[in-house]
């Protein structure tokens, strides 16, 4: 008897999983769209953030100076720091530029000027990627009454790589100051006249 095997039909090789070039291809320029989708609202986000943190550290830097006014009965002065001075030093600057910090004194001279008879309360350190902070004043000094005396001042928060002379920028703020040291915040398009 003849035997008769089952022919059996001829084996494939298995199919490969996996992407080939053209998916790969494919795929990387999809996933570089959505990251660089995704770049520019996180710096954003850290860009206001860093707004955020210097506007409060004014806020706090002002209203101790206001109390610590009150409380010493003495003339308390807040200006900005020297960039040029180095991180150690507390010097004032001469600008209405404050975006490297600001220095908070009892000014017992009145000059306005951080100088050896003076007591230094505070010195404040820009936060990372630091916003342009431009004032109308180079320093604010508050009599022991609490008034301010200084005229009314503002102070414009710029985000980093901001254009400080743009009149409207996206998370730019403006902090209005009376002669009373109230202060107000605004957007930075509008004016503080009547506002602060």
């Amino acid at each position: 008897m003849p035997s008769h095997r089952a022919q059996r039909p001829p084996r494939r090789a298995p199919a490969v999983a996996g992407f080939g070039l053209l998916e790969l291809v494919i795929g990387l320029a999809v996933l570089t769209i959505l990251a660089s989708a995704a770049v520019q609202p996180a710096q954003q986000m850290l860009r206001a953030r860093s707004v955020d943190q210097s506007v409060e550290g004014l806020v706090t830097a002002l209203a101790r100076a206001r109390a610590e006014a009150m409380a010493r009965a003495e003339v308390v002065t807040v200006c900005p720091r020297d960039p040029l001075a180095g991180d150690a030093a507390a010097v004032c600057a001469n600008s209405l530029e404050w975006s490297a910090g600001w220095l908070v004194f009892v000014d017992r001279e009145r000059r306005g000027l951080l100088e050896p008879s003076d007591l230094l309360l505070q010195a404040i350190q820009p936060p990372p990627h630091p916003p342009r902070v431009i004032a109308t004043m180079r320093r604010i000094s508050f009599m022991p009454t609490g008034i301010s005396l200084n005229a009314a001042s503002h102070f414009d928060f710029v985000p980093e790589g901001g254009d400080p002379a743009a009149p409207d920028i996206v998370g730019a703020r403006r902090a209005c100051i009376n002669k009373p040291g109230r202060l107000r915040m605004l957007p930075r398009a509008l004016p503080c006249a009547g506002s602060a």
